[in-house]
């Protein structure tokens, strides 16, 4: 499949108002500086890969939102410190199904 198509198909899941911060590194207040830190490493790597990516992304049908969204793999990339498996899982069950979730821990 052609990559803007899976673009197209990824947004799809991201709420209206997420949609234009493509490529854009976002983060909150309340982050810790290395999971911030993280966040930003990751983000610089898609980048550097060409890789469209969304931060703090709210996808449709969810509450909370996704630390990134690769939008070229339609993968789901939380960063994660000290969080439990289950609190993982309960994290994967809530997402899309047509979303590979990753755990980046820092």
């Amino acid at each position: 499949m052609e990559i803007q198509m899976i673009r197209n198909e990824a947004l799809k899941f991201i709420m209206p108002g997420d949609r234009d911060k493509i490529n854009i590194p976002r983060w909150f207040r309340n982050e810790s500086v290395e999971h911030k830190q993280m966040k930003q490493d990751i983000c610089n790597k898609l980048y550097a890969e060409g890789k469209s990516f969304i931060c703090e992304a709210r996808l449709t049908g969810m509450v909370g939102r996704a630390d990134i969204v690769c939008l070229d793999d339609m993968t789901i990339i939380e960063v994660v410190k000290s969080e439990s498996e289950e609190s993982i899982l309960l994290k994967n069950k809530k997402y899309p199904k047509q979303f590979k979730l990753v755990v980046a821990k820092c």
